[in-house]
């Protein structure tokens, strides 16, 4: 068999941009750009319901809907997320949770996932009462046969970002013990190895310099994991286009949409 090859297309922290305003990027322009075909895969590296005139707008009109269904003595099901509508229309496979997605409770950021036809990865991250239709990893078979193994991480420095009463709904894990865990499923079972990681670089990815001791952000640390070859990283706002770090290869690709990677 031949050479194989694929390709990911990769946002982060959106934050509510799903629509162009005049001197304001957004998702609606930028998926038009999306090229997908069977052997390419779209992914989302978190914070996308948080902020922007569509983000607010539209828990706005959760919480509305909400208190109008508390006056009802039936409760309907919501319809379609409008954020994840969009992101169905651009062909999202795989989001992870960003720490700003929990800003709304644990209710909203349900509504928004259950809304996806793609799925959510997060290995660390999870509600304690199950409510959150997350998963650890999943492994994509694209058409030309290749097995992409892909887990979600997102920081667990959520004290500070989230309030303590959604931060005490949550069962949360160390991202590298996650890591350790899910890439010893994932080996021997996929041909390429790919972590969506809410969470930045602790050191400068070219001079080694460190960064960041906080442990809020651990890309170079994920990055010595045996096994792992792709690391999509976020949550720092930075433009890294891409280089080899400490045997992977990592990007970040920015916020707001300005821009994706490819």
């Amino acid at each position: 068999m031949g050479e194989r090859t694929f390709r990911i297309l990769y946002t982060s922290d959106i934050h509510g941009r799903l629509f162009a305003r005049p001197g304001e990027a957004g998702l609606d322009v930028a998926g038009r750009e999306f090229d997908k075909d069977g052997n390419t895969l779209i992914f989302d590296g978190g914070d996308l319901l948080q902020g922007g005139t569509a983000g607010t707008f539209f828990v706005r009109q959760f919480r509305e809907k909400e208190r109008e269904l508390e006056q009802k003595s039936g409760r309907k099901p919501h319809p379609p997320h409008p954020a994840a509508q969009v992101m169905n229309a651009c062909g999202y496979d795989a989001v992870t949770l960003g720490n700003h997605d929990f800003n709304y409770g644990l209710p909203y950021l349900a509504d928004y996932l259950t809304s996806l036809r793609g799925v959510c990865l997060c290995a660390n991250i999870d509600s304690q009462a199950g409510i959150l239709p997350v998963e650890e990893s999943r492994i994509f078979t694209l058409e030309n046969g290749l097995r992409i193994g892909v887990f979600g991480l997102c920081t667990d420095a959520l004290a500070g970002w989230e309030r303590e009463e959604t931060i005490r709904q949550l069962c949360i894990e160390k991202p590298l013990d996650a890591a350790r865990r899910v890439l010893g499923g994932l080996r021997g079972r996929c041909d390429v190895t790919v972590c969506i990681y809410h969470g930045g670089f602790e050191e400068d990815p070219a001079t080694g310099e460190v960064l960041d001791n906080s442990g809020e952000n651990v890309a170079c640390a994920l990055c010595r994991e045996p096994g792992l070859d792709l690391l999509l990283t976020g949550h720092q706002h930075l433009r890294e286009p891409g280089r080899p770090l400490y045997g992977s290869y990592a990007v970040q690709p920015g916020c707001f949409c300005g821009c994706y990677a490819d």
